[in-house]
């Protein structure tokens, strides 16, 4: 009755670790009652899919900005008027902007 009852709160800390990690507590939980000495190192050696997502989204910003030249700050590259001081951007400019764009798939939304 004691291993059990420890197995199962093994268990459920390995769920608790996986779930501040971003992961499926559901599905960890489950790998921790049948494995937990094997699930408990392998929550802890797993990346943080928070911190993942966090880089993969500002990556998106970053790929879809440019810098306004006469204030430096950073706009969204369609923009054709920076929205703090105002600067509008020439047709020119514009088309820049668009060929240094990255390629995206076709429907492609980034996560958010």
């Amino acid at each position: 009755m004691g291993v059990a009852l420890i197995w199962i709160v093994f268990a459920v800390i390995v769920a608790l670790i996986a779930s501040n990690k971003g992961r499926s507590a559901g599905a960890w939980l489950i790998y921790g009652l049948l494995l937990w000495p094997v699930a408990l190192i392998h929550v802890a050696l797993a990346s943080n899919l928070k911190d993942v997502q966090a880089q993969q989204r500002q990556a998106a910003e970053v790929a879809h900005s440019k810098t306004c030249p006469r204030c430096a700050e950073t706009i969204k590259a369609a923009a054709r008027v920076c929205r703090f001081c105002q600067y509008e951007f020439s047709e020119e400019e514009l088309r820049e902007t668009e060929d240094d764009m990255p390629m995206l798939p076709p429907g492609y939304q980034p996560k958010v």
